[in-house]
């Protein structure tokens, strides 16, 4: 008998719905019957197709190589549907799917009909190629489409053709032809660096200047899909042929199949260094002539290079390293690397900083920032005459996210050129050449010509400096060259010898023909002019190139009977093209690739085209695909290239047909019977939330209302269905309740789950207990709850309304914090703040009120999970996003960060002193609000975080370093010891955040405390969207690990080095002193628990940022030591001494110049006006002695100039100087915060009651000096008491001033009020009190 069971059970298949996973992968254009397109992270639903009961033990995917990797397989309950696990370390390429376990007591295999083809997903955080942003990955990995800018700025459209099933093939056929491991096919970065070769080996041909027999010529050429068709037809033979700009196309479409997001990217005017020196070295001899002198090769510049970007991530570098990476499958030069022809991943951070790493850095430095050395061979001996610094890399180019403009990221590979860090980046002298009073002058104007005729160059020679006539002498030569600066052949040459009077002005002129230009078939050819002219009796000597390229005509597409048609619906194209040039062009073709309009691309013979001759071409579109398309027209011939048409075609809907419905309707049908109401549930009358209880046990009772029950994840909830009647009591139902994120008037949820409920009858109520996942996504749901008696069901859908927050008192939540009670008493329900601002020396306490719990408050931060959705389950997502919405430059942040000076916009940010009154501004005008600073950003996201469960607290880095990441801060003074701006400077101080939370993202032991910032120092990277840094683990930074979240930035900011430079008169630089001591000097919080009162101290926790190792300062001289001494606080209005002490260090006599100057400093360390005392003296200080010196600042010096945010700035130089040569210089600088006087607050009558008047007496003394106008007090109690204001008379100098101010109390318990005063004059004056209010 059971033998005869096996015998029926039937062979066991293995299906997969395939439109269904590649919609899951984002893979649902790729349209291959052959493969099933998956990404790596993602789990492959597959179908087990059997009579018997199937069981998978095992399952393998076998790649093309042989190698197999093991997957693990989840069945969905009884379902036979098996779930595999696609490790995010899978290696890319082509797979087959074998199963296998057991069907009854059978055992079975089986496979896959389809292979399945695995790639790199961007979409996972986990993979190394992944990109954040949607509009993002829909540019960079799907879209098939992009522009090359090809020889100028207005660019080519270029047809990836992603998603033709002959591209798939093709890039399966390339992976099978890598000579890469096994293993490395999982490493995105692996394999960008193997394709960029294997793109130019086996794919296309590169050829440059030469004929194009059997191939096409490179300006043939529209897109990848007829190259890659070739490629895979042909079984691997290479297509030809290309030049830079089809190797980026092609590269760029197999990059994308791959899931790699990437894009294509021209640098305009690109070096091309053969020995790697990242200079552009040319040599000329006596006759003009540009000659190879070193065996290297010839350094040359091209007009244009077209290469590629892939965003990866870097692990085998420092983390501030990866993101966007240079890869060039262009053949130049092989790697130094290993590899062959290959260029990359070298990191853009990398090139921009000069870094020499992996791979081929120095090469791309080169292409986008090398220095043009022009040499003249004298002898034999080559001498140097011009330096050219600001022709290389210009314009670099690549479209736009989501339109076809252009995007200049220039300022993604080099600083400015002629800048001082774009100098230091090439490591090189701030002028190598000393610029002489030359008595010439040259100037070339811009060549213009129109099509056919011919063009002339001109060189304009003035003789302004001198006070004789000087003669000229030179050559201009003419040359037919290619892009790449290659000379096809030699044109004209043109002796110079030129006689140019005092004060006159001489032309000189050569012409040439463009007909030139046609005499290369297939190829784009320029004429170049080299000018080398030199003064007669002179060192001075002029080189310049002139390039002057082909004029491209212009052909015309037009659509009848029009450019909107609906899908399936055929259109007219009509191709009209005039040839404007005097002579015949020969062997015309029209070429035309488009995956959307056409089934096949097109390619048409026309032959030739007489001079002034016109033609006509007409073919037929379709719409193929819903969109808006650019039908491109590309047309080249023997003598002119890359001409093109274009034109927009728009597909919409679909065609009006009678045969059936204009749509269709999925009808969803339900097994099983009817479900009917019980009698007596019909009698619920209402339910009851039990807020009272709930809200105590889950610690939300000092919420104000907010449109629902609050309560917290992963606790038990109970509330009660009031009945009309009772029921037998005991009776139990079966119940769930759903809970769907969103609010109840959306039409559509984002997010649900069920749980299940215990409900029973307790007399006229049904009692409900439930939980809810200690993972579940945050925000406002609605609650549908569904109970079962015997079969018979009835579902409760209103009046259950739940605000569900984090839970950090949960073990399971991932914000939960371990520390004692106390702990989360201050970081969680703490409404009193405290900010430490002013310096390390004299750290001031500002007082802020918090009010997580007011409406406003709640509201706000519901509305931004609203837009997180579902992710808002994690709360390393949900306080990066928070932090990202607070401050913005852009107008969609709640707050407007201004670094310091002009508030007139708004308010200043020293009036905040609590998040209610930001909030409620906020709420009112649905825009940002103005204005702030990095501490009131950093109390904001304190108070958002906390309302919503994560523990959070506000953190000061007393000298925070600001500087392009990995950097130094560095300082230059001029030699009058005034500091000049710097790109980076150092922070007197920086308010951020951090946030207790689980780190299961992370390998163990780097949860806790995690680093938050929602107004980072340093500018964003390119395309990075919000503004904001972390959350990064604490230890990570000071240990100085590169981890998510920017880790290693924040140890930049507290680890960072001071490099000073003297500035000299003739722009060079020397080092004067590098100091280890002035960034990251203190890191404090507020202390948990402590009353906010005068003379509080901050709590210190540098120890948990530095390891505590000092690292040496070192200086350029060890003869003298310098010390500065200013007081730590400055009352304003008041005069202070500043004191500079000297040591002689050495056995003899040393003479040195002090100079002490002083100027106004804004928070964020920039450098205002100088002060009007300073100190400069020279002296001679004898073996071992101490000099002090001392400058006194009065009031007048300081007060018409202290920077916006009241700092001064104080630099102390001494300059060594020996035979009339500075000899070695010391500097060092101090920030001191002037601060405006306290007020104090007294309660005259004792204790304060709830609901009854009250009054508290303000006071304080103005020490301006001057009278202060229009002042007010203003009383702050952040709903605790009644916010109140008083408008006092004129305050005069030096005296005293008090006021009286009215209030109620409004709430009893312990809390800080705060009261500040304004004036015309004096602002920032505030006073803070911890009071108690008793019934």
């Amino acid at each position: 008998m059971e033998s005869d069971t096996l015998a029926n059970v039937e062979p066991v298949r293995v299906e997969v719905d395939v439109a269904h996973v590649q919609t899951l992968n984002h893979t649902e254009q790729f349209d291959a019957a052959e493969y099933v397109v998956v990404r790596r992270d993602v789990s492959l639903p597959v179908q087990l197709l059997s009579n018997a009961a199937a069981r998978v033990e095992k399952a393998v995917l076998t790649h093309t190589s042989g190698n197999e990797v093991q997957v693990d397989a989840v069945c969905r309950g009884t379902s036979t549907v098996v779930e595999l696990a696609l490790p995010v370390t899978t290696p890319i390429g082509v797979y087959q799917l074998t199963l296998s376990g057991k069907a009854g007591e059978r055992t079975f295999q089986a496979q896959l009909k389809q292979k399945i083809f695995v790639l790199f997903n961007a979409w996972s955080k986990n993979d190394g190629a992944f990109i954040d942003g949607d509009e993002e990955r829909q540019e960079y990995v799907l879209k098939s489409d992009c522009r090359l800018y090809v020889g100028n700025l207005s660019g080519m459209p270029w047809n990836l053709a992603l998603y033709r099933p002959d591209t798939l093939r093709a890039v399966a056929l390339l992976l099978s032809a890598s000579s890469l491991q096994f293993q490395q096919l999982a490493d995105p970065i692996h394999v960008s660096r193997e394709l960029s070769r294997l793109v130019n080996e086996k794919v296309v041909l590169g050829r440059w200047g030469s004929t194009y027999t059997g191939g096409r010529p490179p300006t043939f050429w529209r897109g990848s899909g007829q190259i890659l068709q070739q490629y895979y037809n042909s079984h691997g033979a290479p297509v030809k042929y290309g030049q830079c700009w089809v190797f980026s196309g092609v590269f760029l479409s197999v990059l994308r199949v791959l899931g790699f997001p990437s894009r294509s990217i021209t640098n305009f005017n690109s070096a091309h260094d053969t020995n790697r020196n990242r200079t552009v070295d040319q040599y000329y001899n006596d006759k003009g002539e540009e000659v190879e002198y070193l065996s290297t090769g010839k350094d040359t510049v091209w007009n244009f290079h077209c290469w590629n970007e892939v965003h990866v991530q870097r692990p085998d570098l420092h983390p501030c390293f990866e993101g966007w990476q240079v890869v060039d499958a262009t053949p130049q030069e092989e790697s130094p690397q290993g590899g062959g022809y290959c260029t990359g991943p070298t990191s853009l951070k990398a090139v921009k900083e000069g870094r020499s790493m992996s791979y081929d850095t120095d090469f791309v430095i080169a292409e986008v920032n090398a220095d043009i050395k022009k040499y003249i061979l004298e002898d034999g001996a080559p001498r140097l005459f011009q330096v050219d610094t600001s022709t290389v890399g210009k314009d670099i180019s690549t479209k736009a996210v989501g339109s076809d403009q252009r995007v200049d990221v220039t300022d993604s590979y080099k600083y400015p050129d002629g800048s001082v860090l774009e100098r230091d980046v090439l490591y090189s002298n701030y002028k190598e050449l000393v610029e002489a009073n030359y008595e010439l002058s040259f100037y070339v104007p811009l060549v213009s010509h129109t099509p056919g005729s011919d063009i002339t160059l001109e060189v304009h020679i003035t003789n302004s400096g001198g006070k004789r006539p000087v003669e000229v002498v030179g050559h201009v030569t003419c040359s037919a060259v290619i892009y790449t600066g290659k000379i096809l052949r030699g044109v004209d040459k043109k002796v110079v010898r030129q006689r140019v009077g005092v004060g006159a002005t001489e032309v000189v002129k050569m012409g040439a023909g463009e007909r030139i230009l046609a005499e290369f078939p297939g190829e784009r050819a320029y004429l170049m002019f080299d000018i080398l002219l030199a003064h007669n009796g002179s060192v001075q000597v002029f080189e310049h190139k002139v390039y002057v390229g082909p004029t491209v005509p212009k052909m015309e597409v037009t659509l009848s009977p029009s450019s909107h048609l609906a899908l399936g619906e055929e259109a007219k194209v009509t191709v009209q093209f005039t040839n404007p040039l005097p002579f015949k062009m020969d062997a015309v073709s029209l070429n035309v690739e488009n995956d959307n309009l056409l089934h096949e691309d097109l390619v048409h013979e026309i032959g030739d085209i007489g001079k002034n001759a016109t033609i006509y071409y007409n073919f037929n579109i379709i719409g193929l695909k819903i969109g808006t398309f650019q039908l491109v027209v590309g047309l080249s011939s023997d003598h002119v290239q890359l001409v093109t048409g274009e034109a927009e075609v728009v597909v919409t809907g679909v065609r009006e047909s009678t045969d059936g419905p204009a749509s269709l309707m999925h009808l969803i049908m339900t097994g099983g019977k009817e479900l009917e109401s019980l009698s007596i549930m019909d009698s619920i009358t209402g339910v009851d939330l039990n807020t009272t209880a709930n809200r105590r046990t889950h610690q939300t009772d000092r919420y104000e209302s907010s449109g629902g029950l609050i309560v917290r994840r992963g606790q038990p909830i109970t509330f009660f269905l009031l009945l009309g009647k009772s029921l037998p009591p005991g009776t139990k139902f079966i119940s769930c309740a759903t809970f769907n994120l969103g609010m109840r008037s959306l039409s559509k949820k984002h997010h649900s789950f069920q749980v299940d409920a215990n409900s029973m009858v307790e007399g006229n109520k049904i009692r409900i207990e439930l939980n809810t996942p200690s993972d579940a996504p945050i925000g406002r749901y609605y609650v549908v709850l569904t109970l079962d008696k015997g079969g018979h069901v009835m579902v409760v859908e209103k009046n259950i309304d739940l605000i569900l927050l984090f839970n950090p008192w949960c073990n399971a939540d991932t914000c939960h914090y371990g520390g004692c009670a106390e702990d989360l008493g201050e970081y969680i329900l703490s409404t009193v703040g405290h900010i430490w601002t002013g310096t390390a020396e004299s750290s001031y306490g500002r007082p802020w009120q918090h009010s997580q719990f007011m409406k406003d408050t709640l509201e706000v931060s519901l509305s931004l999970l609203d837009q997180m959705r579902e992710s808002s389950f994690d709360p390393v997502m949900v306080s990066q996003y928070f932090a990202t919405r607070v401050t913005s430059q852009d107008g969609h942040g709640i707050l407007m960060n201004t670094g310091s000076g002009d508030y007139s916009r708004g308010k200043s940010p020293s009036s905040w002193v609590g998040s209610a009154q930001v909030l409620s501004e906020y709420r009112k005008s649905k825009s940002p609000v103005k204005c702030g600073q990095c501490w009131v950003a950093s109390g904001l996201l304190t108070t958002l975080l906390r309302s919503i469960g994560i523990p959070t607290r506000s953190v000061t880095i007393y000298g925070s370093a600001c500087s392009s990441l990995g950097q130094d801060v560095v300082q230059y003074f001029t030699e009058d010891g005034i500091e000049v701006p710097s790109p980076t400077s150092i922070w007197p101080y920086h308010v951020l955040n951090e946030v207790y939370l689980a780190r299961n993202d992370l390998p163990k032991g780097f949860g806790g405390w995690q680093v938050l910032d929602s107004s980072p120092q340093q500018e964003r990277e390119q395309g990075t969207k919000g503004v904001s840094l972390g959350p990064a683990p604490q230890l990570a930074v000071k240990r100085g690990l590169g981890m998510r979240h920017n880790a290693e930035k924040f140890s930049d900011l507290v680890n960072g080095l001071v490099r000073s430079y003297l500035i000299h008169g003739d722009k060079s630089l020397t080092l004067a002193h590098v100091d280890a001591s002035l960034v990251g000097r203190k890191v404090c919080t507020k202390a948990v628990g402590v009353a906010i009162r005068g003379g509080v101290a901050p709590h210190d926790i540098t120890v948990d940022y530095k390891d505590g190792t000092s690292r040496a300062s070192l200086s350029s001289t060890t003869e003298l030591t310098l010390a500065l001494d200013v007081a730590n606080d400055v009352v304003i209005g008041n005069s202070f001494p500043v004191k500079v002490m000297l040591t002689n260090m050495a056995a003899r006599s040393v003479q040195c110049q002090v100079l002490v100057t002083g100027q106004g400093s804004s928070h964020p360390g920039d450098c205002g006006h100088i002060l009007r005392c300073s100190l400069n003296q020279s002296l001679v200080l004898e073996a071992s002695q101490v000099k002090e010196l001392g400058l006194l600042v009065e009031s007048s010096d300081y007060l018409w100039n202290i920077g916006g945010d009241g700092f001064l700035k104080f630099a102390a130089m001494a300059v060594i100087n020996e035979g009339g040569a500075t000899k070695g210089c010391l500097v060092t600088s101090r920030s001191v915060r002037v601060k405006t006087p306290d007020i104090s607050i007294d309660i005259p009558t004792g204790a304060l009651h709830l609901y009854k008047p009250a009054v508290l007496k303000v006071k304080f003394a103005n020490t301006l000096g001057k009278r202060l106008t229009n002042g007010s007090f203003h009383l702050f109690g952040g709903g605790h008491v009644l916010d109140t204001e008083m408008s006092v008379g004129p305050v005069s100098p030096w005296s005293p001033t008090e006021a009286i101010l009215e209030t109620v109390p409004l709430k009893k318990g312990q809390f800080q009020v705060v009261v500040w005063f304004t004036s015309d004059q004096l602002v920032d004056l505030i006073g803070h009190m911890q009071l108690e209010v008793l019934d």
